[in-house]
């Protein structure tokens, strides 16, 4: 029942989503029912499942790992990097709007990235680094109610590293302006004129503007000049910004379309920067101390972040929540309507356990009464709550219903037996009354007709006929002309089926069909029939398919000959076949896998009775036959690839050549990427050796940081699939020698 978002730094989620394709947007599905209760999904984890708003992750699952997430942005689910720790300023919820580097040229003051809203930039950027120029979609479609930017990575005077600026000492490791603004997208507060401050004079009720604290006295970090000042976003007179400072040694608003200087981000010939066009007596620059009075005409440029907050979450909570047992670990939740309602979170969990490993369900397109049935809850003592969702809103609270009992044991059959005898011929005849009887855990009762087929009468059954509202129900089978199986009928194990009926305890849970089965003895012999294959299906590691015949086949030697497997078109040679009982397994060379379509087809090999043929104890031969296999695989992939360095470490020498070894179970090839892209020379490696098999790319890291190793493989083999391995985050350490 656990769910978690898992994270690790900057690179988050999910690594499948990562791996796949990094921001690929894909439409939230929409409901075709009324009430309609979604598969259960961790909201915000993926494309399939995202969340309105960073606020609604923590409270789903009080998630504070910082990382990458997927939100619904413009209708449309998105990746996007999210500050998640609580300890950031306002408690995190901050999403990553854009980015750009000291040097870039991306967002100078006229860039379309600013004014046309469509617009995005190296979105598979999801860090919080100022190391790419990047632009998301979140800034141009998420509604915020405040904004941070973050100025990192300066060339000189550089910002502390603690962070300084509107928030003080921070996380976001840089210096801060701040500022609350009525909600609407990022991209609309940097296309729209808003001057925040005009005045005369320094800004002395807002030093951290260009100091690292709202002291006069603190460290400068940006140039300013005593007289006329301007601070806001949008500007065009004098010094164009998209959000910064300018300033003017005059006295006057008239006269700042003369401004010698401006700070900030959208600069006419800056992504980012502090300049100094002119130089006087009433000019000071940063020194590294509280600013040199005439520094000279400059440009320093830096990184930045443009961060926003969307607002709290504001939507009504559901008005109330009862339960209604369906039974069969099944309840049905009842849930006061809430306004504007578009749908409902629902959660819940065992009371011993916390919500951040809670199951989640999305109730989709509700009525004016919702219900939302959960199933498959073990018996236990239960938490509920239910979180109302709008397009980018949900509800700051939640309605919870509290531990709740489900009762969701199921009957269950604890003996098989047949109560009826033959005779003393010990065959049984036309006419005679063959009973099973089962005895259950506990009272049941019957509706309908379940039955039991009948292993050695072809669509043949023991069919209930007494025992409702007892703990013994019999089963019974009337022999007819043309039945005949000399050497005795049987019943196979968990063959029970309701067969449109019922069987239930009094909670209304339905029994569980499990049983034992009954083997074919002289005593349950009958007058025969050619044997048949009544079921065909995989084995649950898809490794084998299992023939199950309508009676105890001889022990003959068996050879994979007979039989031919395909899996979706492709042969998939059987290389070995055993016998059991009316059970047949072959041993097939690649495995099935979920969703496959397989087919079996036995051939006779003769026209009589053969040695390896499929024959009964009489020696009649299975007739050739042509059937689709039950997929029973809950397997989902046929091939396995792992990374590891060699020799094995979890850190790469700097410029020295490293060996990063990919394992696999079959013979193919693989790409190798660093940090999502493939490494030079390491691509469609083939592999070598037999089981197993390994493709080993060669590697010289330039960088000294964390990186993150991943392969891609493609079997040659026919019936394989593609396989990815676990990312391997691997440490760059300097080389302990010198050239």
């Amino acid at each position: 029942m656990k769910r978690i978002i898992s994270h690790n730094g900057t690179n988050v989620l999910v690594a499948i989503g990562l791996l796949i394709g990094l921001f690929v947007s894909i439409p939230i599905p929409a409901a075709e029912a009324t009430n309609d209760v979604q598969a259960s999904c961790v909201i915000g984890s993926s494309v399939s499942c995202p969340a309105q708003s960073p606020q609604e992750i923590y409270n789903l699952y009080g998630t504070t790992a910082n990382g990458t997430y997927w939100l619904n942005v413009n209708g449309t689910a998105t990746q996007t990097y999210l500050i998640m720790d609580r300890a950031y300023p306002n408690s995190g919820g901050w999403f990553l709007g854009m980015k750009g580097t000291k040097s870039g040229g991306s967002f100078w003051y006229s860039s379309a990235q600013w004014t046309d809203q469509t617009s995005t930039l190296n979105t598979s950027s999801l860090s919080n680094d100022v190391t790419t120029e990047a632009k998301f979609n979140a800034f141009n479609y998420l509604p915020v109610t405040q904004l941070t930017a973050v100025f990192r990575d300066r060339d000189s005077n550089a910002f502390n590293a603690n962070g300084s600026g509107s928030w003080g000492t921070n996380s976001f490791a840089g210096h801060t302006w701040a500022e609350t603004i009525a909600s609407q997208t990022m991209f609309a507060r940097f296309t729209a004129n808003d001057n925040r401050l005009n005045a005369t004079g320094i800004l002395t009720s807002n030093y951290e503007l260009y100091r690292e604290s709202n002291s006069g006295s603190a460290k400068l970090v940006f140039p300013y000049m005593t007289g006329w000042y301007r601070y806001g976003f949008n500007n065009t007179l004098g010094k164009e910004y998209r959000w910064g400072i300018q300033f003017n040694n005059e006295s006057g608003a008239a006269d700042v379309g003369s401004s010698d200087v401006v700070s900030g981000i959208g600069l006419t010939a800056n992504s980012a920067a502090a300049n100094v066009t002119y130089s006087d007596n009433l000019t000071y620059g940063p020194n590294g101390s509280t600013g040199a009075n005439n520094p000279g005409t400059s440009s320093v440029p830096s990184g930045f972040q443009i961060w926003g907050k969307m607002a709290t979450p504001s939507m009504a909570t559901p008005a109330s929540l009862t339960k209604t047992t369906v039974g069969n670990g099944s309840v049905q939740l009842n849930i006061g309507a809430a306004s504007g309602a578009a749908e409902y979170a629902v959660q819940y969990k065992l009371s011993t356990d916390t919500w951040a490993n809670s199951t989640t369900v999305r109730l989709l397109n509700p009525n004016a009464s919702p219900t939302a049935t959960l199933t498959g809850l073990a018996t236990g003592t239960y938490d509920f709550r239910v979180w109302t969702r709008g397009t980018n809103d949900s509800s700051n609270s939640s309605i919870s219903l509290l531990s709740q009992t489900i009762d969701s044991t199921a009957p269950v059959i604890s003996d098989t037996t047949y109560s009826t005898t033959a005779g003393g011929d010990s065959v049984y005849g036309k006419g005679d009354s063959f009973t099973v009887r089962m005895t259950f855990s506990e009272v049941v009762t019957v509706t309908g007709s379940p039955r039991i087929p009948i292993q050695g009468l072809s669509t043949k059954y023991f069919t209930y006929y007494t025992g409702s509202g007892t703990t013994v129900l019999d089963f019974n089978y009337v022999i007819a002309e043309g039945d005949l199986d000399a050497d005795g009928v049987a019943i196979l194990s968990n063959s029970l089926t309701l067969n449109g009926g019922t069987i239930k305890d009094l909670a209304l849970n339905d029994a569980a069909l499990s049983h034992s089965g009954l083997s074919a003895t002289l005593f349950s012999a009958v007058d025969g029939v050619t044997p048949t294959a009544s079921t065909v299906a995989t084995s649950a590691n898809g490794q084998s398919v299992i023939i199950t015949l309508s009676e105890t086949q001889s022990a003959n030697a068996l050879s994979g000959t007979p039989f031919a497997v395909t899996v979706g078109g492709v042969r998939d040679v059987v290389t070995s076949a055993s016998q059991s009982g009316p059970r047949i397994t072959l041993t097939l060379t690649f495995a099935i896998i979920v969703g496959d379509t397989v087919e079996i087809t036995y051939t006779d090999p003769t026209t009589g009775n053969d040695t390896y043929a499929l024959q009964d104890l009489a020696g009649n031969d299975v007739a050739t036959f042509t059937l689709s296999v039950t997929n029973a695989s809950t397997e989902t992939s046929n091939t396995s690839i792992t990374l590891a360095l060699n020799p094995a470490s979890t850190s790469a020498i700097y410029r020295v050549t490293n060996y990063i070894v990919a394992t696999v179970n079959t013979s193919g090839r693989v790409d190798f990427k660093l940090q999502g892209k493939i490494l030079a020379g390491c691509r469609n490696l083939s592999t070598s050796g037999s089981g197993p098999y390994t493709a080993t790319c060669t590697w010289k890291p330039s960088l000294h940081n964390a990186v993150v190793v991943t392969a891609s493989f493609r079997p040659t083999g026919a019936g394989f699939i593609n396989s990815s391995a676990a990312p391997l985050n691997l440490f760059i350490a300097k080389r302990t020698n010198t050239r």
